[in-house]
């Protein structure tokens, strides 16, 4: 019972696979036969006839003869095999051999559809060859047309010189015997060569034409835009001349024949329609006519400042000459009482003799300006030359004059300051004998003395002509120095004087129970009578008083400190 169920399934599945098979055979069948319609019905015979009356030759025969080709073995080989394919494909399916008509059909299917591509691209390619025919000949007349009126264009075009003319005509000549040949390539039949050479010379004649319109333009610019501008030049000279003027080398007239030069070398450049090398030199000349308009423009403003500023600059130089002689005679006065610095001696001496060189600088422009034929923008240099060393020299008569006047300041502030050192010296001096020492330390007056001599040194200078101002300050720093340590040592001396003495005052209460103590008070007594050490004094005076009483010189001392303090 399975066995037969099985075998039922078996035969329903082989069965509906062949239905399923024969039904998709049908129609492949259908689309293969109607795509072997459209082959039969693309007849291309008529338009391959048409086409060949037009006698055709080199490129346009060979496309015409290889598309040939291709349509006779499609229509007399290819299409009948494909026919009779389909016949034993239906017959196939028709017997229920459906898998190999399927597979067969497949692949006709698939090469009837090549042959229709095939087809549709020999159809475009003899319209291609068909549309070529008419639009060589469109495109030929009309580059005839375009080409004759470019050759009348150029004939009768006036503004160009006939050397120009020759040019154009020379670029023009090879499009000519190109367009002949392009023209015989059409009557023998060849139009897509003709087609091709006709793209080439369009393109060239395009060019040929804008190289026309350039170059009218450029030989425009040449015959209108530097003729005015080189007769103004020239005028404007002549008026230069004529007002006592002129420019710094290189003259107008020089200038100008260089410009005339390269304008023959425009017209040149464009005989030779070089137009880039013809743009460039163009520009070059242009900027040199700026540049030389640029330089008579200044030589006009340079007048006028000239004009304005010479008294002005004289003015400053008087000036100038009036402050140095009084700077002059200032130092001669001065320099009975003071040293003078060096540096300003020779500053001033300098000075003089610049302005001695100014002033010969000066007379010599001023005779310059009288002369038939001036160039203000040098003179105008000289002045501002002038104007600059005059100012400097100003700035250091100014700085000279400072200097003068310190050492008079310098003078009275040396004698106010030895006045105050001298009396610095005797108040310390004072504040010691109210002491009523047994005497001082050594190293005390050793410095007192060397305090004292700086001083009487530096007093007695100040009241010896000439007076070195100068190097009387460094001394009289170098006292006060001396006296600020001085002061500081007579602070600490009696600082060490009053303290020996309290904590001596101190001590008594011990001297008699403490050996020590007593023996540390006359120590330091004999120290301070016989030796005037007053600062050994009091320490081993101190010394003894800590050990026996711990704190009490300490005690002592700041007492001390608040009694002096105000």
């Amino acid at each position: 019972m399975i066995i037969i169920i099985v075998l039922v399934l078996v035969f329903l599945v082989l069965g509906g696979g062949i239905i399923y098979f024969y039904q998709k055979n049908n129609t492949l069948i259908d689309q293969v036969s109607e795509n072997l319609e459209q082959l039969i019905q693309l007849q291309l015979g008529e338009q391959l006839t048409q086409i060949k009356k037009q006698k055709l030759a080199g490129l346009s025969l060979e496309k015409y003869q290889a598309y040939q080709t291709q349509y006779q073995n499609l229509t007399e080989k290819q299409l009948p095999q494909e026919q009779e394919k389909l016949l034993a494909a239906s017959e196939q399916n028709i017997s229920f051999r459906v898998l190999t008509a399927y597979r067969s059909l497949q692949k006709l299917a698939q090469e009837v559809q090549k042959q229709l591509k095939l087809i549709a691209k020999i159809q475009a390619g003899l319209d291609v060859l068909s549309q070529s025919l008419i639009q060589v000949q469109t495109d030929l007349t009309q580059l005839q047309k375009q080409v004759s009126l470019f050759k009348k264009q150029l004939v009768e075009n006036s503004l160009f010189m006939a050397p120009l003319k020759v040019a154009l005509e020379s670029k023009l000549q090879p499009i000519v015997v190109q367009l002949q040949k392009a023209t015989a390539l059409v009557e023998q039949g060849n139009p897509l060569t003709a087609q091709e050479l006709l793209k080439n010379l369009q393109k060239d004649f395009h060019n040929l034409q804008k190289l026309y319109e350039r170059t009218l333009q450029r030989q425009e610019r040449l015959q209108a835009e530097f003729n005015p501008q080189l007769e103004e030049l020239e005028r404007v000279d002549k008026k230069l001349k004529g007002l006592g003027m002129q420019l710094p080398n290189p003259q107008i007239p020089l200038e100008l024949q260089t410009i005339r030069s390269q304008i023959k070398q425009l017209e040149s450049l464009l005989l030779k329609l070089q137009l880039a090398h013809f743009d460039r030199l163009e520009k070059e000349i242009l900027q040199h006519l700026d540049q030389l308009y640029d330089r008579i423009a200044s030589e006009w403003r340079l007048k006028k400042k000239v004009r304005v500023g010479q008294p002005i600059l004289g003015d400053f130089l008087q000036h100038a000459q009036a402050q140095g002689r009084r700077l002059a005679q200032e130092m001669v006065r001065l320099r009975q009482q003071y040293v003078l610095k060096l540096a300003d001696q020779e500053r001033a001496q300098t000075c003089q003799q610049q302005l001695i060189e100014i002033q010969a600088v000066y007379q010599q422009q001023l005779k310059y300006l009288k002369a038939p034929q001036v160039i203000y923008s040098q003179v105008w240099q000289q002045f501002q030359k002038m104007n600059r060393n005059l100012t400097q020299i100003e700035t250091q008569q100014q700085q000279i004059q400072e200097h003068l006047g310190a050492l008079k300041v310098g003078y009275q502030d040396l004698q106010q300051q030895t006045q105050a050192l001298i009396q610095e010296l005797d108040r310390l001096q004072r504040k010691l004998v109210l002491l009523h020492l047994p005497g001082l330390p050594s190293q005390y007056q050793v410095q007192y003395r060397e305090a004292e001599q700086k001083v009487q040194r530096l007093q007695a200078q100040l009241g010896q002509d000439p007076v070195d101002v100068f190097k009387l300050q460094e001394q009289c720093t170098k006292a006060q120095k001396l006296l600020t340590v001085l002061t500081a040592t007579n602070r600490q001396l009696i600082e060490d004087i009053q303290t020996t003495s309290l904590l001596l005052q101190y001590a008594n209460r011990y001297i008699n129970d403490l050996p020590e103590v007593k023996q540390a008070a006359q120590k330091a007594q004999q120290v301070c009578e016989q030796e005037h050490d007053y600062h050994q004094a009091r320490q081993i005076i101190a010394q003894a008083l800590d050990q026996a009483e711990p704190g009490a010189v300490e005690r002592i001392q700041k007492l001390q400190q608040n009694e002096v303090q105000p």
